[in-house]
């Protein structure tokens, strides 16, 4: 799996066995003036498979706690995504004159807060696979947010 980067399974995208062309189902054919609400339930759907594969499978990490989980499935209602962020990525973001810890939450969550602010950053756990999940709005100072920044 990239990292920052939604987890998704196959169904992300395929390849049609009668052509050989390829389609991206993110991009769907979508009757028109639907396009905004496709998009919208498919990003809600790819943030809940990616709490669904944190109880599932091998684990190299302490799992997050099904409170966590609900936690984050409660901002996703509210509409923000759901992103998986190593922490080398973190790290990049970390000031160089600070006691940055990466396997620290609250330190993984204060830098975060820093470089992107706090109406950005909703929620921050570990998953399963030493990563971080970080809960975010859709929007940074206006304008569509996505890791990496």
């Amino acid at each position: 799996m990239a990292s920052g980067t939604y987890r998704s399974g196959s169904w992300g995208s395929y390849r049609s066995r009668s052509t050989g062309s390829s389609s991206n189902r993110s991009t769907g054919n979508c009757a028109p003036g639907y396009k905004t609400c496709y998009s919208n339930f498919n990003s809600k759907i790819t943030a809940f498979r990616t709490l669904c594969s944190q109880t599932t499978g091998n684990a190299s990490y302490k799992r997050p706690s099904p409170t966590t989980l609900n936690s984050f499935a409660n901002w996703i209602g509210k509409g923000c995504n759901v992103f998986c962020v190593n922490p080398t990525q973190v790290s990049k973001w970390a000031p160089r004159s600070s006691n940055f810890n990466p396997n620290s939450t609250t330190s993984v969550k204060n830098t975060l807060y820093r470089k992107f602010g706090r109406s950005t950053i909703k929620a921050v756990c570990r998953d399963k696979q030493g990563n971080f999940l970080v809960a975010c709005s859709p929007t940074c100072k206006g304008r569509p947010f996505c890791f990496p920044c």
